[in-house]
Order: structure tokens, then C-alpha cells, then sequence
């Protein structure tokens, strides 16, 4: 719940640019709250307090703070459009696809290269935020967040075609 109540604090922090050093402080909202999934998860495991409300509103509170830092990056061009929607959509139709894989009896657990890809997209987006003024030995953050924003789309998709396979089987070639 903490990343749903996180979601208005990192969207108003942004849009209010008199506020001084408001990215580095949108940057640390968002971070801390992409934090706590990883944090949630391992408390739940380790309490042995795995929830059915748990199950649902985790993955929703990841996706609903990372399509957020999506869009308020794509509103003020610090990231291409294309890309926030490639991640968007890639997520949809794999919650698509979990949902009719669980009709037909097979659970799509997260894999390894998914959460990885979480990863790199929870970096590019925090990065992002802090903007082109801000450098770390001469390379600029937002020049990194696009490495990692390239890194966690072919992740993003390279994952979902093992789900797909997973679901359907691996393609047959027809001549």
C-alpha cells in the first residue's frame, strides 16, 4: 500500500519544479517506494504472510508506479513515447496472458529475466527523473536511464516470449 499511497506524492513532487532540488526528491520518493516491493516480498516470505490481497495488489501497486514514473517522464520528453508504451503494453498483454493461462490450469510465476527487467526499469526511471543536468563521471543520469530503459525492453520482451511458449508451446516452422 505504500507504493499506491507513494504514486501522488512522486507525480505532485515533480510537477512542482519551484520546489528546490525536486528531482533528486522525486528520485527519492520513487526509489524508496520501488524499494519497498522488494522489501514487502522478502518480509512476506520471511513472516510466512503470503496474502490472496497480497497476490493482488502487489504486482498491481509495481505496475500502477512504474506506468506513472512512465508518463510524467514521457509529459516532459525525458522519455520517448515509444518506449513507455512498448513497457506499458508488453505489460498488459503479459496480464492478459497470465489470466488465460490460469483458465487453461499453468500459473506464469515471474521469472529471474522478469524481475530483472523490473529492475532495469525501476533504475531507468529513477534516473530519469534527475534529468540531464545531473552527471556522474562526466555521463549524464538520463544518458544511463536510456541504456537501462534499452536494457529492461529487450528483457521485457525477450520474457514474454517464454511466457508465450510457456502458454502455447514453441513455434513450429510450415514450409
Amino acid at each position: 500500500m505504500l507504493r499506491m499511497a507513494a504514486i501522488p506524492g512522486v507525480a505532485w513532487v515533480y510537477h512542482t519544479q519551484s520546489l528546490p532540488n525536486y528531482e533528486i526528491w522525486t528520485t527519492v520518493i520513487f526509489g524508496l517506494a520501488f524499494i519497498t516491493d522488494q522489501l514487502d516480498g522478502w518480509l512476506a516470505r520471511k513472516m510466512n504472510c503470503l496474502t490472496q490481497f497480497g497476490k493482488l495488489m502487489d504486482p498491481l501497486a509495481d505496475k500502477l508506479l512504474v506506468i506513472t514514473g512512465l508518463m510524467l517522464l514521457v509529459e516532459k520528453s525525458m522519455v520517448p513515447l515509444w518506449i513507455a508504451l512498448a513497457l506499458v503494453v508488453r505489460e498488459v498483454a503479459i496480464n492478459s496472458l497470465r489470466s488465460f493461462a490460469l483458465q487453461l490450469g499453468i500459473v506464469l510465476s515471474s521469472s529471474m529475466m522478469a524481475r530483472t527487467k523490473s529492475y532495469f526499469e525501476g533504475f531507468a526511471i529513477g534516473l530519469a527523473f534527475l534529468g540531464p543536468s545531473f552527471h556522474w563521471l562526466g555521463m549524464p543520469w538520463n544518458a544511463m536511464a536510456n541504456l537501462c530503459f534499452y536494457i529492461s525492453l529487450i528483457l521485457a520482451y525477450t520474457s514474454a516470449y517464454t511466457y508465450v511458449v510457456k502458454v502455447f508451446g514453441t513455434p513450429k516452422a510450415s514450409l
